[in-house]
């Protein structure tokens, strides 16, 4: 699909088929997203901790 012009030329913009879309994740409920949305810039991300705590659960499902 070609999409406007840039200094460098045409753009080519991706198309997703509708199954791409759909195998994205889903939601995450466990993720309070006004709050991340609102958080400090150059703080550490807190879905850092939510990633570890489900790597470790990944780990311990693994031994």
């Amino acid at each position: 699909m070609w999409h406007g012009t840039s200094q460098a030329g045409a753009v080519d913009v991706p198309k997703f088929t509708t199954a791409s879309v759909n195998a994205l994740p889903g939601p995450r409920p466990e993720v309070n997203w006004e709050q991340l949305r609102n958080f400090g810039k150059e703080r550490r991300s807190p879905l850092t901790t939510l990633v570890k705590a489900q790597q470790q659960e990944k780990g311990a499902a693994a031994v």
